[in-house]
């Protein structure tokens, strides 16, 4: 992550690397919903974006409270399950096109229609997506100003935290 440096005081690297993180999310899931199916790569990099942000959950588990901690990371989770679906069509598709190079006209023809039913179930679940990722992304965006202020609050509560990334080692 551009901008950190071993000699950051803990608070400023973690807070960053949540910001990073958690924008990374928000980035994608605008993407995916003004995106058509055919941009594949934003819902695996959304759910790419949710794991990394579900690391840096769990690195804050000892520092911030549970509550906006345990909410953000629920919504991160509803957010890759709701777009599993999707990303399995897509890596379906991939894998049956790739196939068709190699097939015998008979079979070329059956993995068309087989590439045909995948693009259409990826296309009427991108409508469900579209419908619900706003109601996701307002609710991340609020959960993720709450950690922010928790992360606030813990700075300033002084913590006992090392000052930087070289003292720890």
């Amino acid at each position: 992550i551009e901008g950190l440096s071993g000699d950051m005081p803990l608070a400023d690297v973690l807070e960053t690397i949540f910001r990073e993180r958690w924008q990374g999310v928000l980035y994608y899931l605008s993407a995916v919903a003004e995106n058509e199916p055919q941009e594949i790569e934003h819902v695996h990099k959304l759910r790419v974006s949710c794991r990394r942000l579900g690391a840096i959950l769990d690195v804050l588990a000892d520092a911030v409270p549970r509550a906006p901690r345990r909410k953000l990371a629920r919504l991160a989770d509803e957010i890759r399950q709701r777009c599993g679906e999707a990303r399995d069509l897509d890596v379906e598709k991939r894998f049956l096109e790739s196939l068709l190079p190699h097939a015998s006209v008979e079979d070329a023809g059956a993995i068309e229609v087989l590439c045909e039913m995948a693009v259409n179930r990826r296309a009427r679940l991108q409508k469900k997506l579209r419908r619900r990722l706003p109601r996701l992304t307002r609710k991340t965006r609020h959960a993720g100003i709450e950690m922010l202020k928790a992360l606030d609050v813990v700075r300033k509560k002084g913590r006992p935290v090392p000052s930087s990334f070289d003292e720890i080692g």
